[in-house]
């Protein structure tokens, strides 16, 4: 085939973000709300503190990070929407590509203090792999 194998990094599960959102609110609902102002109003390319507590360490210097959310400004355009969770759902489930009865073997990875992917987010997009 085209594919020998493939490596997700902190993917949203292939049934979407509702597990994880529910999570969230139940765990911490401030935390929740920070994440989807966040997301809705791409503030984090302007709010270095937010910026830092979504995707980075909050000790990496600002400077650091004022170089990330610039990059992040620079890639992702304008009017983007990165909380279309109605367009999102209607994509779901993800379906199998290629010969789904020999698919490729599939690593995902993730970090143990993600703010956005969870364990259990990790841990679907592994079991949804085999």
């Amino acid at each position: 085939g085209l594919l020998a194998g493939l490596a997700l990094v902190a993917s949203v599960p292939p049934s979407g973000n509702g597990g994880l959102i529910w999570r969230y609110l139940l765990r911490s609902p401030w935390l929740a709300a920070r994440i989807t102002w966040g997301f809705a109003t791409r503030a984090f390319e302007r709010d270095v503190e937010l910026c830092k507590e979504l995707f980075f360490e909050e000790d990496l210097p600002d400077e650091e990070a004022e170089k990330y959310m610039r990059l992040m400004v620079e890639n992702c355009p304008k009017g983007t929407r990165l909380l279309d969770l109605r367009r999102l759902s209607a994509s779901l489930p993800v379906p199998a590509v290629g010969d789904a009865s020999r698919p490729p073997p599939v690593l995902v990875l993730g970090g143990d203090a993600d703010v956005i992917v969870d364990r259990e987010a990790l841990e679907e997009t592994a079991a949804a792999h085999g």
